[in-house]
Parts: C-alpha cells; sequence; structure tokens
C-alpha cells in the first residue's frame, strides 16, 4: 500500500513540476531583460571565460555561473574587449555586451534563464521531500501544489537573478541542518555545511544563516554538551568557507584598491579616529586575504546599507530603505490569499498546544527574514522571496487525511482551486501579481513598484500593442536598463515633468515619482490609460492637455 502511495506520488509531483515549467518557459517568452538582468548575464558568463570577479562584484558568483554555463557553447564576445571592462560599470559593461549580441539576445537571455529553471525545479523538490517527511505523502504533493503555483516563485524563476539561488540554498541549508539534528552523521554535517557555502555563494541575504545555525542548533541539542555545538557549529562552517573559496576559484589577493569607496574597509570604519581610520585602509590595501572579492562585495553592501539606501515606495509614501511592516504588507498583498489562509490555519489549529521541534525549524527562518526587514536597502518582495518554501512546508501539514473531514476537504479544495484560478489569471505577468485584498494586479502600482511590479519586463507586449493599434512612434518614459529600440520599439524619449500630447507610454515606477524627479510624470493621472501592459507600462493616448 505505502509503495503504490509512494509510485502515484510521483507521477504526481512530476506533473506539478511540468505545470510549473510551462508556466515559466511560455511565460518568460513575453518578457524582455529586466533592470538587473542586463548586468547579471554578461557579468556571469564573463567570469566563467575569464576568472575576473570585477563586474557586479556585490553578488556572488554561484547563480551567474550557472547563468553563464549555457553560454559556453555560443561564440560570443570577449568580455575584455569592451570600453567599460576597465571602468568595472558593470550595467555600462552590461549594456555593451547585450548590445554587441545583435539578433542572438534573444537566445542569449533563454538560455540563460533555462538555468533558473533548473534551479527552482530542486527547490520543488526539496519542499515535496521536507514535506513528506515531515507530515506525509499527502502533505508533500499539497506542499508541491501550493509551490507550482506561487506566483513569486513562478516570476523569479523565469528571471537570471541571484534571488532564486539563494532561495534554494537557504532551504536547503535549514533543510540539511535539521537532517543533521535528528540523525548527526559526517554526511549530513558535511551536505550541511556545503548547502550553506552555496547559499554564501548566491546572494549576501544568506549572511543570516550565519546566526542562525548555530541557534538552531544550539536550541535543539542537548545544551548541557555546549562544547559539542560549538565543535559541529565550526565544522559546519569551515565546510561552507572551503566551498565559498573554492566557488571563488580560491581567490586571494587584497579587498582594498585606492579610491574604491564601497570596500569594506572604507564602509566600516566610518566615525574612527583617522589613526585607526588609515592603518585599517592601509592593511586592507596591503594584506592578501583569502576571497578578496566577496568581502569587497559586502562592503558595497554595507555601504550602501549606510549611506546609500535606495529609494523605496509603500502606497503612496515615498522613503529609503526598508520597513519590517511595509515588508510585512507587501507579502499579505503579494501572496495569494489562500495560502495566506492556509499558513495562518497551520499555525492556529495545531494538534498540541507547543510548537514541535520539526514546527520551529520552519517557523524560526520566517521570522529572522522579517526581522532583517528594516536593513534592507529597499523595500523589495524579493528579500522575502526565502521565506517562501517556509511558509508552503509549513501550511501543507493541513493536509492531513486522518483529520479531513467532509467539509474541510469541501474548504481545502475550494482554496486550492482559488489558488489555480488566481494564479493562472495572472499569465503571463507574474511578477506583477497582487492578491484580491487590494483588487488584484490592476491596482497593484498604488502601493508597491519598482522590482515588486515594474522592472522592465514588458518591452515585448508593449511592442506587440504598437503593432496591433499601427502606432508608428511613441513618446516612452521606460523604467529599465534594456534599450527598447531592441525590441523593436520606435520611440522618442518623455520628458519628465513637459505634459505634451499623442500616444505616450510610461512605467509604472516613474509615474509613481520613484527614482526620477518628483511628480515628474504626475500630469498624466489625471488621464485614464488605454492599456496597463503587463500591469506595468501605462500607454495614453492624449489629445488635449489645456
Amino acid at each position: 500500500m505505502f509503495l503504490r502511495i509512494m509510485k502515484s506520488s510521483g507521477v504526481i509531483a512530476s506533473a506539478l513540476l511540468f505545470l510549473f515549467s510551462v508556466q515559466v518557459i511560455s511565460g518568460s517568452r513575453f518578457k524582455s531583460l529586466t533592470f538587473d538582468e542586463v548586468s547579471h548575464i554578461p557579468a556571469g558568463y564573463s567570469y566563467l571565460v575569464t576568472g575576473d570577479y570585477r563586474m557586479n562584484f556585490l553578488h556572488p558568483p554561484l547563480t551567474k555561473y550557472l547563468a553563464g554555463l549555457p553560454l559556453l557553447f555560443l561564440n560570443l564576445p570577449d568580455p575584455t574587449t569592451f570600453v567599460p571592462w576597465d571602468s568595472t560599470d558593470d550595467f555600462a559593461f552590461g549594456k555593451a555586451f547585450i548590445s554587441a549580441l545583435g539578433p542572438r539576445r534573444d537566445l542569449v537571455t533563454a538560455l540563460s534563464r533555462a538555468a533558473m529553471i533548473v534551479l527552482a525545479l530542486m527547490l520543488g523538490l526539496g519542499v515535496f521531500q521536507w514535506a513528506t517527511e515531515l507530515w506525509g505523502p499527502h502533505q508533500g504533493l499539497f506542499a508541491l501544489l501550493l509551490y507550482a503555483l506561487e506566483p513569486a516563485i513562478i516570476a523569479h524563476t523565469q528571471l537570471v537573478t541571484p534571488d532564486l539561488g539563494v532561495t534554494l540554498f537557504i532551504f536547503l541549508s535549514v533543510y540539511c541542518l535539521w537532517r543533521f539534528s535528528n540523525l548527526p552523521s559526517t554526511k549530513n554535517l558535511l551536505l550541511t555545511g556545503v548547502a550553506l557555502g552555496c547559499a554564501l555563494l548566491s546572494k549576501l541575504n544568506a549572511l543570516l544563516l550565519i546566526g542562525l545555525v548555530p541557534a538552531l542548533l544550539y536550541f535543539f541539542s542537548d545544551r548541557t554538551r555546549i562544547s559539542l555545538v560549538a565543535r559541529r557549529v565550526s565544522m559546519i562552517f569551515l565546510v561552507a568557507f572551503l566551498t565559498v573559496w573554492a566557488g571563488y576559484g580560491f581567490e586571494t589577493g587584497t579587498v582594498l584598491h585606492k579610491k574604491d569607496i564601497h570596500a569594506t574597509a572604507r564602509a566600516a570604519s566610518e566615525g574612527l579616529p583617522q589613526p585607526a581610520y588609515r592603518a585599517l585602509c592601509s592593511m586592507a590595501e596591503e594584506i592578501a586575504v583569502p576571497i578578496p572579492s566577496y568581502w569587497r562585495g559586502l562592503g558595497q553592501l554595507l555601504y550602501y546599507a549606510r549611506k546609500e539606501k535606495r529609494e523605496s515606495f509603500w502606497f503612496g509614501r515615498h522613503f529609503r530603505g526598508g520597513s519590517l511592516w511595509g515588508s510585512m504588507a507587501a507579502f499579505c498583498i503579494k501572496t495569494p490569499i489562500p495560502i495566506l489562509v492556509f499558513f495562518v490555519f497551520a499555525l492556529l489549529f495545531r494538534r498540541k498546544r507547543l510548537l514541535s521541534k520539526d514546527q520551529l525549524f520552519l517557523l524560526l527562518p520566517i521570522t529572522a527574514f522579517f526581522a532583517m526587514a528594516p536593513f534592507h536597502i529597499s523595500l523589495s518582495l524579493k528579500f522575502l522571496l526565502p521565506v517562501y518554501p517556509f511558509v508552503i512546508v509549513f501550511a501543507s501539514q493541513l493536509c492531513d487525511t486522518r483529520s479531513l473531514t467532509g467539509p474541510r476537504k469541501a474548504i481545502l479544495g475550494a482554496l486550492s482551486l482559488w489558488l489555480a484560478i488566481g494564479t493562472l489569471a495572472v499569465y503571463p505577468n507574474y511578477l506583477a501579481y497582487f492578491n484580491e485584498t487590494i483588487g488584484g494586479p490592476k491596482n497593484g502600482y498604488m502601493y508597491l513598484v519598482d522590482s515588486n511590479l515594474d522592472w522592465g519586463q514588458d518591452l515585448p507586449l508593449l511592442k506587440d500593442f504598437l503593432t496591433g493599434h499601427g502606432i508608428k512612434k511613441i513618446k516612452l518614459a521606460y523604467f529599465g536598463s534594456a534599450d527598447p529600440v531592441s525590441y523593436g520599439i520606435p520611440y522618442e524619449t518623455l520628458q519628465p515633468s513637459s505634459p505634451t500630447t499623442g500616444w505616450i507610454a510610461v512605467s509604472a515606477t516613474y509615474l509613481e515619482g520613484v527614482h526620477v524627479a518628483p511628480n515628474a510624470y504626475f500630469w498624466l493621472k489625471s488621464f485614464e490609460p488605454i492599456e496597463k501592459i503587463g500591469y506595468s507600462i501605462f500607454v495614453y493616448n492624449i489629445k488635449d492637455i489645456s
């Protein structure tokens, strides 16, 4: 009986992963290179062919490696021949590289994004596996169903950014640590260390695990044996460090370059007395250390966090940096209501009053990532992407066939159907998904913009609109780093604070006055858009502004 269940589970799991892949692959065809992909894809390719990490060194290289691997089979330009190579301006370099690809741009984009699909399928299998081990095969399939229909996961699988990669490896790190806490062995310790190293190699927000790993081991081990816990943590950290170092090709060198205002020494030494400041900078300029590119990226992040937090937007309010309440609100309006309901019900209607060890292994990472929200450099759901697998696995315990009566099955089925309809209805615009609490994606721009809605991804859909309406040229204010002309869009730049007539298209981010002069395009709000392209680009046909 058990074998039949597991066999059927495998078939259903494969079908769910196929459903997930179809949504990602078919939807990706309609999406242009997003703002950050213009930097990430060329940077990853440059790492592989030059061994030089100068481009986009803020983010560790693992997901960029993976995105660059398929490109090695193409005859692409030498990264070092582009003028911006010596400037270390990753966006200028990325734009030059992408421009040089010509008609091969779409092929390069598709191949790079394919690597993200592999990571997402691994994450889906991990969600299925852990939920099955915790609660049973039915719960494992239910978790995979939630995963396959989660718009944020689908959206970020379509993009070459570090966010999906770090989500996968953070989840695997905690999962491997959970297994190690239940069955301490050399194998499980090594797997935990390697997974942690891969997380640190994916994005710097994985540094949260440096505090979370020892905390979980301490609380769920025999606390009378502190020295044993310390040794185990030390070994995990050692394996993780060696993994990170290997990921950088065992690079050594100095952290600080002269005139590098973003390096760790300068960011960390702000406010120190001048003699101490000069001594620290001198050490960073002269002493070789392992993985200097990693420490340099950390220094840049510290600099941004302390000096140059990015502009954020929440429901008409402009501010800089992150926000706990803003992040919680963003999570609540961009997560499907059925998943939120499943999670809350699983939290409230437990068989036991006290949370179990297994439940806490899922809840503590969620809590930790939300607690870090005020320290983010901007308000963006992508920083919370790692919580979704934990939320899904925790919620999946509701699908317990032993306690599911007729009415409960009906409610579970109705909510699952709601989830499926809501997610498929937003196809292919998953990044712009907002749930029904604010009226869906058509109202999303009033609450969140930038990477939460508008990352410059809808140039192909804009091109289709122009062709369908016979529009020869449009006035465009585009928030993105891709070149609209290369997507076949004839345009002239819509000047800020200059009301005009004719066909006009403006990105939602600029419409709300983010990353542009205040009120630059507010005059457009007195007109009704003809179309909201992918919910991120607003199109107007203005005949009179008097």
